[in-house]
């Protein structure tokens, strides 16, 4: 039963007055008995006159029920928090509907396979996917990202169903499956042909080396070049999850020099003969280099005032953040030299840094990496963020991602960095939690020129900050910037191609370089000093006492070097 009710008038059924668009009548008992306001507002008359005045918080005189009313945009504005909980709450779809979740189509022209593949050994017996869904209580309308939970939400994260997770995870998303990651690379064939298809886009995708055993590298690479997931547009980073502490409390591993072993045995003998991992070869030429990503907001505990070598490292507790940093970064120094010396191409060390966690964590990207993803946290050390300025080490960042996870978008410092000089680009990070588009990279230049009101040529610039920092080859570098890309300020710049204004780029060499112009005539002032007085205390470098030393330089004007 639905009625209607007159806006302010008494509601004689519920004997109160309507409070929002739909009311529980009186005979609440039953579901169908609602009281639905008019869409036609009434006219002013002398009882909805008398009501506004009690709303007003400048009345002299309110009603017996202005509190009650008062609290009337405090009740909505609750409402607005618990009614999200409610709809989480409803499925999206019933398991064996014949209809799917929003957004998804029921038919389509993809090709299907007619014959019934085997795709997982489990429990001692075969199973083909059907039998594996049905084991489930699954069908293929729920293999969604919304039925499944694998979006990002406002409170919570999930991975796949508990119930389901294994499985699927195996068959959908290992490379080294029943099925030799047949799945995965067919969905990998289609991204790449859908990047193909775009105009102004390339990739550096990051796929993982674990670390547990010698042959994760060949498999890999035998993934990779059976199923020809290789394309111009993309290049690949191996990603080294910081995971030593559960592998040793699994007794996969008895020490940090075993995973050390692992990782780069198979390079060193690779580059010293190819034919030994002769796909393994082929598939470094598509590599750029090592990234390391791990949850930094994990406490680190300090055990030792002196680390010892990984051999020796065989407790349970995971090597600090330095510790994995130095050790990848000494052994790709290494092998960077003998592959230069054979004509093969060298990789460079860009891992996940300054996301959350411990400030030195950046301090150690400082001194061992050629770029970082993320460096929020740079915002609360000037110092380090300075020394990154002045190194213009490159900063990939994903807004969007931050803002599901550590920094609302308002906060992201983003648009200060880029002010400041640092050289920074838009990434994305998981898209396909944290995106709602088939462009993710789009959707961060996009939503960044609305909220901070970036210009043309500001988007233009931070695209081709993207470029300079991407690991693909000279050739593809020289057709995307110009043919001298790398020299600084305007000299390097092909406004044709890149449509950053010449004055811009020219500001920013500019800017930089007088800032190392201060600090070089900062130590020289230093040096002066000490020779003429004897020794002196060293003060750290700062503002006021580098450029009151500069000044008292004779002929320490700023000059400009190139």
């Amino acid at each position: 039963m639905v009625q209607t009710a007159e806006f302010g008038a008494v509601d004689r059924l519920s004997r109160r007055r309507p409070l929002s668009g739909y009311l529980m009548s009186a005979d609440s008992e039953r579901e169908d008995s609602l009281v639905l306001l008019v869409a036609h507002p009434p006219t002013l008359g002398p009882a909805l006159l008398s009501r506004l005045a009690a709303l007003s918080p400048s009345s002299p005189s309110p009603s017996p029920d202005a509190d009650t009313d008062n609290r009337i945009p405090f009740t909505l504005s609750n409402k607005h928090y618990t009614a999200p909980l409610l709809v989480q709450l409803q499925p999206l779809s019933l398991p064996g509907s014949s209809q799917g979740p929003p957004g998804m189509a029921s038919g389509g022209g993809r090709p299907t396979r007619k014959r019934k593949d085997v795709v997982i050994f489990r429990d001692g017996r075969e199973l083909t996917l059907a039998q594996v869904f049905e084991s489930l209580h699954l069908t293929a309308y729920d293999l969604s990202i919304d039925t499944l939970d694998m979006h990002g939400h406002q409170d919570t994260f999930h991975a796949l169903i508990s119930s389901t997770e294994s499985r699927l995870r195996e068959i959908f998303m290992k490379m080294d499956n029943y099925i030799k990651g047949r799945y995965p690379a067919e969905l990998t064939k289609e991204l790449m042909t859908d990047l193909e298809q775009s105009k102004y886009q390339n990739c550096e995708w990051r796929i993982s080396i674990y670390g547990r055993s010698p042959d994760e590298w060949d498999k890999l690479a035998e993934w990779v070049i059976n199923n020809k997931l290789y394309s111009h547009k993309v290049r690949w980073l191996i990603q080294v999850p910081r995971l030593y502490d559960i592998y040793k409390a699994s007794g996969l591993l008895n020490n940090f020099q075993q995973i050390l072993e692992n990782l780069f045995r198979p390079l060193y003998e690779v580059t010293k003969d190819p034919r030994t991992h002769p796909e393994l070869h082929v598939f470094l030429q598509r590599v750029i280099g090592i990234d390391s990503v791990d949850d930094e907001s994990k406490p680190e505990r300090r055990i030792y005032r002196k680390f010892p070598c990984p051999k020796v490292w065989d407790t349970k507790q995971n090597p600090p953040y330095s510790y994995w940093l130095y050790y990848i970064y000494a052994n790709m120094c290494s092998l960077n030299q003998w592959r230069k010396a054979r004509g093969f191409n060298t990789f460079v060390l860009r891992p996940h840094c300054g996301e959350a966690g411990d400030p030195d964590h950046l301090a150690s990207a400082f001194m061992l990496s050629h770029s970082i993803s993320h460096g929020i946290l740079l915002r609360k050390v000037p110092v380090l963020q300075y020394l990154f300025y002045l190194k213009q080490i490159g900063l990939a960042m994903s807004p969007l991602s931050n803002n599901a996870l550590f920094l609302t978008y308002e906060r992201n410092p983003f648009p200060e960095y880029f002010k400041t000089g640092l050289n920074v680009s838009f990434s994305t990070d998981d898209p396909l939690q944290f995106h709602f588009t088939k462009e993710p990279l789009l959707e961060e230049y996009s939503v960044a020129a609305q909220i901070y009101k970036f210009s043309q040529a500001e988007l233009a610039e931070l695209a081709r900050n993207s470029v300079v920092q991407s690991g693909f080859e000279m050739q593809i570098k020289r057709h995307w910037l110009g043919h001298q890309w790398y020299l600084p300020g305007a000299l390097g710049n092909d406004i044709n191609k890149t449509n950053v204004p010449n004055i811009r780029l020219q500001y920013r060499h500019n800017t930089l370089m007088e800032e190392l112009d201060m600090l070089t005539q900062g130590r020289k002032a230093r040096v002066v000093g000490k020779e003429r007085d004897g020794p002196v205390h060293m003060h750290p470098i700062t503002a006021d006492t580098v450029a009151a030393k500069a000044m008292a330089m004779p002929n320490s004007g700023s000059s400009v070097r190139r």
